[in-house]
């Protein structure tokens, strides 16, 4: 299966470790980034963060990319960004799922589960909850019985428990480093 990363214009190690779980496991990662040109919570400009918008852009590579499953980490200061891009992308393609991790989904869960364009929600570590989600995407039947994981079915959300977190941090790989070198090379300096 292609998972997407949609990422704003910096390093992300918990995508890196995602991507490198994944990949080991045979999946297809793509990652594309919004880089979010004079419209950033640390610097907006509204003239020219209109000017320059990517937004459409961004939509259209996450499409473009075939992906059988879009996938956001997100942190407080980026969650109204991740929400539009969220939007634009269930506007092109309502069938394809989207689920948000990160901070802000672990602090205030029943709020992003509300929204539209979440259809999933990953609350505290990914790691293996999210190789058993694509894992169920990729079967022929779903599995809801996920930990860490909550989804809408059928107009009502599934909440489930919470797993034990990861002890041995070495059984992890490596952090794919070159997801986001490649992109943004000056990051590797």
């Amino acid at each position: 299966m292609r998972i997407t990363f949609v990422q704003g214009p910096y390093e992300s190690l918990a995508v890196e470790y995602l991507a490198s779980i994944l990949k080991q496991k045979g999946h297809r990662i793509s990652l594309v980034i919004d880089p979010q040109l004079f419209n950033t919570v640390y610097f907006k400009n509204g003239l020219l963060g209109k000017f320059f918008d990517l937004r459409p852009w961004v939509i259209k590579a996450v499409i473009a990319s075939k992906p059988g499953l879009v996938a956001f980490s997100v942190f407080t200061s980026e969650y109204q960004w991740a929400l539009d891009l969220a939007r634009g992308i269930k506007q092109q393609n309502p069938a394809l799922p989207i689920v948000f991790g990160g901070f802000h989904p672990t602090s205030v869960p029943e709020v992003v589960i509300k929204q539209k364009s979440v259809d999933i929600i990953c609350i505290g570590e990914g790691e293996q909850a999210f190789v058993e989600l694509v894992k169920s995407l990729s079967g022929k039947r779903s599995n809801y019985r996920i930990k860490n994981l909550w989804f809408k079915k059928d107009g009502r959300v599934i909440k489930n428990e919470i797993r034990p977190l990861l002890e041995d941090l070495d059984q992890l790989p490596f952090p794919d480093k070159d997801l986001f070198f490649s992109q943004l090379p000056f990051l590797s300096k």
